[in-house]
């Protein structure tokens, strides 16, 4: 079992090397990702299956309710209907959400400035805190340093002028969590902290502590654009991108996981190229793309106040993604194949007993296989890998003596654990 996980270090226990050994097929969750995977481990047939998401989860009320999902749709249908929605229809539904996550971050920073001490004039402004028309940015995920979620502070002048800008106003709200172990996360989490604090850039810059599943939630129904800005190609998928986009949020980010083979022209933002990080260079793109092409995007006007154009954008988006991001690909299909298609040991392996008449598995010990069962699949498995490891200890320690079966907690024989050959069940387990 040790030489399975061997990488190189005999010192060395590699979980990943042991699993491409034992595994029947292994997969990336995008495209890229299983391109990094193969050159990572040469010699095994890593194929791209790319995440998705349950679309109809992550609708926020408004977006679900124009949407008719409550009628249970398929995605491909919800699709179609996305492309038909009219611009009044689709920006109602997004301020709406835009209008609930405004309310909720005034009660959590609320909250926050009451733990923090914060005295009464500080918690009063809380009150106005954001802009429900003012251009929003949402980022929120694990805040692991090589996802860069500081690389738009990396220039806090030039920050300072692009959120306080009195025409175009831009705000942006981050939520997150580091490892306890992580140091670099939690230094990056501390700088924007002190940054949102500053003069400059309070109530403009909102970081909501005490992260979890309705944080995020209720930022990917409500923000206008998602941001993305891993460095390349460490992002292996990204799933919250996906959220965003079913809610009409347009996704801006490094081409990278999922965004690599999803982003086309008018269907959101690419931030740079596929090539390696340069923090300078792509904190300047990064500007670059907000000032010139994502705030011009969203402020310009009809007559009647709506960004058509960004609209536009809105609905391709959600015609694209909602389907393609949802659904089983031909490329999952084709990865799950009957059993007798696999290898041998993963066929042998033996399956649950089931009573004569239940569909399902009954609790108990007469859901496991028999230990004659497994200690043949032990046996058969260790012929599988002869050179490689050694299977006696368990083969032994599941191989009873003949004749004797499991039994039923509380029934007679059971005195010893669980085995005994005095029970009144059959020799299969069975009465």
């Amino acid at each position: 079992l040790l030489e399975l996980g061997n990488n190189g270090n005999p010192a060395d226990f590699n979980l990943t090397a042991l699993a491409l050994r034992t595994s029947a097929r292994s997969n990336g969750v995008s495209q890229v990702h299983a391109e990094v995977s193969r050159e990572m481990w040469p010699g095994h047939d890593i194929v791209p299956i790319t995440n998705g998401v349950h679309m109809s989860t992550w609708l926020g009320r408004e977006v679900a309710k124009v949407l008719g999902a409550a009628d249970g749709a398929a995605p491909a249908e919800l699709a179609r209907r996305a492309s038909e929605l009219a611009d009044g229809t689709l920006w109602a539904a997004h301020m709406a959400q835009k209008h609930r996550l405004m309310r909720f971050v005034r009660v959590r920073m609320l909250r926050q400035a009451a733990r923090h001490g914060r005295s009464a004039r500080e918690m009063r402004a809380m009150e106005g805190l954001l802009n429900p028309a003012a251009l929003t940015l949402g980022f929120a995920r694990r805040f692991a340093s090589y996802k860069r979620a500081d690389l738009l502070m990396s220039d806090p002048a030039r920050l300072g002028a692009l959120l306080n800008d009195p025409r175009r106003p831009v705000q942006i709200i981050l939520a997150g969590k580091a490892h306890p172990a992580d140091r670099p996360g939690q230094e990056i989490i501390r700088r924007i902290w002190e940054l949102a604090r500053s003069d400059e850039f309070r109530g403009r810059l909102v970081f909501l502590e005490d992260y979890d599943m309705a944080v995020g939630r209720l930022m990917v129904h409500g923000v206008d654009v998602w941001l993305n800005t891993p460095e390349w190609p460490r992002e292996a998928s990204g799933t919250s991108g996906m959220k965003a986009v079913a809610n009409g949020v347009l996704h801006a980010s490094v081409p990278d996981g999922w965004w690599a083979e999803a982003h086309g022209e008018g269907l959101g933002f690419t931030l740079g190229e596929a090539v390696a990080p340069d923090p300078a260079r792509d904190a300047r793109l990064l500007y670059e793309l907000i000032e010139s092409r994502i705030v011009p995007h969203y402020y310009g006007r009809t007559p009647e106040g709506l960004p058509v154009e960004w609209i536009a954008t809105m609905r391709r988006s959600m015609t694209a993604f909602l389907e393609r991001f949802s659904r089983p690909s031909d490329k999952q299909v084709e990865f799950a194949k009957p059993r007798h298609q696999r290898h041998a040991f993963r066929e042998e392996m033996p399956r649950p007993r089931q009573r004569p008449g239940l569909s399902r598995p009954r609790p108990g010990p007469l859901s496991s296989p028999a230990p004659q069962d497994l200690a043949t699949w032990v046996s058969r498995f260790s012929r599988q890998f002869p050179e490689r490891v050694s299977w006696a200890p368990m083969a032994r320690a599941f191989h009873p003596a003949p004749g004797v079966i499991p039994t039923r907690q509380g029934r007679r024989g059971c005195g010893d654990g669980g085995l005994g050959g005095d029970d009144p069940l059959g020799p299969e387990g069975r009465p």
